[in-house]
């Protein structure tokens, strides 16, 4: 493939960030990928809601009745911004609705700390979740220096010992514990689809360890982009196009992945799309809200 690749490159059929485009979509992986759009074709899809019905889910935060608020979050990736994110659960907590809707449709990830205010609202029990392994090559852990001197800190400390293993130990387990639990929600609901995506699923995953009075809702699975993941971008050699290179492996790994399939809901919804999903009270919302006070 790598022969075929590079002779379509020297004969002009095929430009070099094609190629490279190509070569790593045989990995699928998706977190290892090229940084153009043009690419997205060569990794595995996520369901085209806009085909379908106007798509494109908008931050929102407002009551949908008397008891139920609504809070959409469509990104991990700073918009909505911390500030409006901490501002929403003020919002929710002065509502006092017994029931929230954490509305996540097309969260696709980012950062993971964006979606920490939600976890702590929706907390009431401690759990331990899996841990990650750091993939060791010099440039790699380089390159983690400058995104954050923790990760280098803690990364160092397995240096000498593991000076030629592939893989080094980054972080035994996940615990989410917090000193106190929020009154409200007496319930709540976590919409999800086929565009929540690595920190988006991330999300949904530490949400339903950590929260028993949580019930996620969706009709399909969330994308399936996480056990590999935290990327770095790198410049291609004597060129200006860009990679993305994931350098954790999740302890999921090999025999509990999500990558394959996706999250599933705990209540899959067999009732038709809704008539548009943007900055409005849609069609799903009112019906989770309905089935929310029945639990």
């Amino acid at each position: 493939m790598k022969a075929a690749l590079r002779d379509s490159v020297d004969a002009e059929t095929y430009l070099d960030y094609e190629a490279v485009g190509h070569y790593l979509a045989w990995f699928r992986q998706k977190h290892l990928r090229t940084c153009w759009d043009a690419h997205n074709h060569l990794w595995k899809r996520s369901t085209d809601y806009s085909s379908v019905f106007p798509y494109d889910p908008q931050a929102v935060s407002c009551k949908v009745d008397d008891d139920t608020y609504l809070i959409r979050f469509p990104s991990c990736m700073g918009d909505p911004d911390d500030k409006w994110i901490k501002q929403s659960v003020k919002d929710y907590k002065a509502s006092g609705c017994k029931f929230l809707i954490l509305d996540i449709r097309g969260n696709g990830g980012g950062a993971d700390h964006h979606y920490m205010p939600y976890l702590e609202l929706l907390y009431d029990t401690p759990a331990t979740l899996d841990g990650l392994d750091f993939f060791y090559t010099k440039d790699n852990l380089r390159r983690i220096g400058k995104m954050s001197w923790v990760w280098w800190l803690r990364l160092s400390l397995f240096k000498d010992k593991s000076k030629e293993r592939v893989m080094w130990p980054f972080l035994e387990q996940r615990e989410i514990e917090y000193s106190s639990i929020s009154t409200l929600p007496v319930a709540a609901a976590l919409i999800i689809d086929n565009n929540v995506a690595s920190a988006g699923e991330a999300m949904v995953l530490e949400i339903q360890a950590s929260s028993k009075r949580t019930t996620v809702y969706g009709q399909e699975n969330t994308y399936g982009l996480l056990d590999i993941s935290n990327c770095t971008e790198v410049e291609l050699p004597f060129s200006q196009h860009y990679i993305l290179i994931p350098v954790t492996v999740s302890h999921r790994l090999p025999d509990r992945g999500i990558d394959k399939t996706g999250i599933a809901p705990d209540v899959r919804l067999d009732i038709p799309y809704p008539t548009k999903l943007t900055d409005n009270i849609d069609e799903w919302v009112l019906w989770i809200a309905q089935d929310l006070k029945k639990r």
